[in-house]
This record gives C-alpha cells, structure tokens and sequence, in this order.
C-alpha cells in the first residue's frame, strides 16, 4: 500500500492519507503505555484528547476486513517522509503490532519503505503539540520516533542530479542544503539579485513565494489585465473526494494569454507536458484548453484529467491487496503560474523562475525555491537572501550524516537480506491459520452438540488433531532452518537449507492434500440453516488455510527463490 501524509501528496502517489487510512487523530500521539501517568511534573496541562497505545487502540474501529487487509500487508510505502511526525509514525508502529499480533516486531513485521528528502518541507507541529511532545521525542521528525530507533532503516541514497549540469550552481546549492554557506557561494548565488526585474510576456517565468496571499496577488493582477473574457471551469467530483485532497482549483478562471502550469504527468506517449511545465493559453473553448510554451512548435491541446480517491481492500479469493475507487475529480491539469508558493513548488522543476524568499520561514525553504531551478541562469533573485534566511534544521543535518550512503550499504543490508529471506520461509512453513480455523470446528459442533449428527464431533477432534500435528511440526522445521542460516549466507544460496526444504515438501504435501479431500467429505449432517452456515464458514476457512499453505509448499519443492516465492505468494488463491 501507499499511503502520504497530505491528501494531494497522496493522490498524486496513488495512495491514500495516513490519518485517514489508520483512523488517526490529529491531536498528540504519546508513546507511553499508561495514559495516567502523564503529564511530566514540568509540562503544561495535558488536552483531554491527547493518546496512548491504549486510548488509541480504543479508539480506532477496524472491521472484519480492514483488520483481514492489515494482517495481510506486506510492505507499505509512505511518501513525503520528511512531512510526517515522530508521534503519527509510532502510532503507526502501534496499531500495526496490536491487529497484525506481532507486538515484539517493528510495524508489526510489515518491510517499511520511506520516500522523501528530509531537506525539504518539514512536519507541521503547533507549539500547543510541540510543549506536550517535547518530553518524548528529540525532535519532530520521523527518524527520532521510538520505532525508527528501535530498529533504524538501512539508508539508500540516490544521489545523481538530474535537475542541474552546472557543478557551480550544484555546489551552491549543496552548501546551502548543508549550512555550509560560504562567501563565494553566496556571491554567486547574489549575481542573480536583480530587484527590478519584470519578466516579458511568454517569457516562462515563475515567481516563487513564501506565503500564499503573495502569489494569490500576483496571479489575480496579472490575470485581471488581460483583456477579453475570462472562461470558467468546474471541477467534475464523483463519489467520497475530500476538499482538502483537490488536486487542483474546483473553480478554474483562465483567459487568453494567461501563464499557466501543468499540474499532472501526461500518460501518453511521446509525453506532451509533464507537471510543472510552464506555457501561455492560446485557445479557450467549453471543454479544451490549448497552451503554447517557449521553444516549441507545436502547441498542447488538453481536455479535462481525472485523479481518483481509492480505498484498500483485500481479496480474500486472491489473498491480495487490491484498490477501490471511491471518487474521481476531474479538472483542467492546469493551474495560473505567473507566481507559486514555495511549498507548492517542491518536486516541480523551472527552467526560469524569480525567487522572491526574502521572508522565507520555514528550515530549507530557501533549498527547496533555489533547487527547482535547471541552471543559474534561470534564475533571478527579487529580493537578496539574508544569511538569516539560509538556514537547514541542523537535527536533519545531522541524520544526513549519519545515515549517509556509503560503501557499508551492502553490508548493511546482507543481514537484512538475510534475515528477511529466512521470515519468508518461515511463512511457509506456517500452520497458525490453519489450527486456528482447526480449532473452531470442534467448538461449534460442540456448543449445538443436538443440532449435529453423532459423528460430527468425532470426525472434527481427529481434524484438529491432524492439523495440530502439522502446525507443531511446522514450528520445528522452522527451527531447524534457523540453525542451519549462515550469517553471511542468503538462504536461497545456502546447500544445506536448499537440501532440506524438498524433502519437507514430500511429507508436508500429502498430509495437506489429504485434510482438504477430507474437508470435502466431512460427515456433518444439521437440519438447521443457522447452524450449518455457522459450520460451513469455518470449513470453508479451514479449507482456504490448507489449499493455500499447500500451494506456498508446493513453491519450495524445488528448492527456494526469494523473487520466485514471492512471485508464487502473489498468486496463492
């Protein structure tokens, strides 16, 4: 699954919001057990709604099938890591323990994959949350969480520069990504100051702002001089779409000669605007917009474009994680774009863009603005950029140095590997559905013991028995595979774990395939439809444990591929 902290960053991912997905609320999450022994002696007074494990596990509602789709989770991505809080984070790491019943495993024992860059836009923490949340965390990003430093992430830095060619304009940039500003780089930085500047028109410039009423302003002004008549268009939203994930403007006034911006990848092929590509309206008609941009020929014709608001949901057939459109929003993919706040720049790229983050305020708010630009000159600086105003928390500084890239990444991740590999097959080897489905046959038949034929309870105590044998030699076998791992060894290159795992499937194989011809001849006999459909759902569990732990076994029988395995998991039906 994927899952961002805003809702347009999880719409532009094809995801969903954490808040919404874990039914979180948005006050304080204090990783603390007992709720009554806060507040610290020295913090102010505590909100009534603040939460612990307790209170929040309490407070969450997850059905049948959400709590079904949870414990089938494998990996989950989560976007725009540098946005998410400490506290959302390990409750997070607390819900996924509870409902997944691995309270000993980080997350529950779901593979975590983080995306972002931490040097950009930080967590949004109110001062009221930061008095309170202050006595628990170091600081309010996500690597001072107490899951992440129970067991940190092994860090994999991408670091080539598709943005920039011109080292000198690289190096400035990565001095002011790193606090290490130095008076060359901020001379060269300052060759670009130049506060009379007013872009031409079609010229492809675009303002960066640091507050939003200044780019509101631009763009009002700019598009009230223009002559003739503004068209308007409204959104098309189908379905559960929240205000707050709109992608783009509901209600969109464009005219003939306004600058605008794409504001979404095209999908086809050659690919004509890409999102932050700058162009000029030439043509506005009830359903198509037409927008020519500098440098080429052929200008770009667009309808409406369609983002969609999804759900997760488990197939239980497939035992696979699938997506559910529950609303669309269609709109113009474009938004006015003579002047864009900084925060809505990040991830965009210019090629010409006036800067104009004199008050900038937030920690790399000033990177974020000079890094959207291809080349220094592109570039122009409306106002000079005060020391003051170049500054990187140095909490992310600091976790960029320690958890930078380097020649130990492979030896970091070989245990990983390692260790992962080994839990894949000891999910082979797994009969836990199994006796649990096992265990409740006997137990129905038992509580309407007059309702069933006489041999009902007999033929399911010899069921559970057979299944329990299987579960109990599952675990050993699972031992045994521990003792033969090798600590610098994969498994699926270790001879001796290879040599084994064929044989275990000859005696697994049969003893599988006989509890489902079994199942299929089960004796039970009731003359109450309650009670047999009550019956009939557990079998019908018990027969899905068992056909599907077969197929994971008949995976090993040739020996194992992590790659293979999962891609046979994927298909367990």
């Amino acid at each position: 699954m994927v899952l961002a902290p805003t809702g347009v960053a999880a719409i532009n991912a094809g995801g969903t919001t954490i808040h919404s997905f874990f039914q979180l609320p948005f006050s304080p999450f204090i990783p603390v057990a007992d709720h009554g022994s806060l507040p610290p002696p020295d913090a102010a007074e505590t909100p009534a709604d603040t939460h612990n494990a307790y209170s929040l596990i309490r407070r969450v509602r997850f059905n049948k099938d959400k709590r079904e789709l949870l414990q089938s989770l494998e990996l989950l991505i989560i976007d725009e890591i540098s946005m998410v809080r400490a506290d959302v984070l390990d409750a997070i790491d607390t819900l996924l323990r509870y409902f997944r019943y691995k309270p000993q495993l980080p997350f529950g024992g779901v593979q975590m994959l983080f995306i972002g860059d931490m040097f950009q836009l930080p967590p949004v923490v109110p001062n009221t949350d930061w008095e309170i949340l202050h006595h628990y965390y170091a600081s309010p990003f996500f690597f001072d969480s107490h899951a992440i430093k129970q067991d940190e992430p092994r860090n994999i830095e991408l670091t080539k520069i598709y943005r920039q060619t011109d080292q000198q304009f690289i190096d400035a940039l990565n001095q002011v990504r790193n606090n290490q500003m130095d008076e060359a780089g901020y001379n060269l930085l300052h060759s670009r100051y130049k506060p009379d500047f007013l872009p031409q028109k079609n010229q492809g410039y675009v303002t960066l702002c640091s507050h939003n009423a200044a780019a509101d302003a631009i763009n009002e002004d700019a598009l009230a001089k223009l002559r003739g008549a503004a068209h308007t268009y409204n959104a098309e939203i189908t379905g559960e779409f929240s205000e707050k994930s709109f992608p783009a403007e509901p209600r969109l006034q464009l005219k003939e000669g306004a600058q605008v911006m794409f504001i979404k990848n095209d999908l086809e092929k050659p690919r004509r605007f890409f999102n932050g590509k700058i162009g000029t309206i030439t043509e506005l008609t009830p359903d198509a917009v037409t927008v020519s941009c500098e440098g080429e020929t052929a200008s770009i014709t667009i309808g409406q474009e369609e983002w969609t608001n999804v759900q997760y949901t488990l197939n239980r057939q497939q035992q696979r994680i699938e997506e559910k459109e529950l609303g669309s929003f269609k709109q113009m993919p474009l938004r006015l774009a003579w002047a864009i706040t900084i925060h809505k720049s990040q991830g965009l790229t210019f090629e010409k863009a006036v800067i104009d983050a004199g008050k900038a305020f937030a920690p790399g708010q000033v990177y974020v603005a000079l890094s959207r630009c291809t080349s220094l000159q592109g570039l122009v600086l409306r106002t000079a950029i005060p020391a003051s105003a170049i500054f990187t928390d140095p909490r992310i500084v600091a976790f960029g140095e320690r958890t930078h890239a380097s020649p130990q990444l492979e030896h970091q991740l070989l245990p990983a590997q390692i260790t992962y590999q080994m839990e894949l097959l000891a999910l082979c080897f797994d009969g836990s559905s199994l006796i649990k489905a096992a265990q409740k046959l006997p137990a129905i038949i038992s509580t309407y013991a007059a309702g069933f034929n006489a041999e009902a309870l007999p033929w399911t105590e010899q069921m559970l028995e057979q299944c329990q044998v299987l579960a109990d030699t599952g675990i050993k076998f699972t031992q045994q595979l521990a003792q033969l791992a090798q600590p610098n060894q994969l498994p699926q290159q270790n001879a001796a774990i290879q040599d084994r795992l064929p044989k275990a499937a000859a005696w697994f194989s049969p003893r599988l395939s006989g509890i489902t011809d079994a199942i299929k001849k089960q004796p039970a006999v009731t003359d109450s439809k309650d009670q047999a459909q009550a019956y009939e759902e557990v079998l019908a569990d018990l027969y899905k444990a068992a056909h599907q732990w077969l197929q994971l076994i008949t995976a090993c029988s040739q020996g194992f591929d992590a790659e293979q395995l999962l891609k046979a998991r994927s298909k367990v039906q």
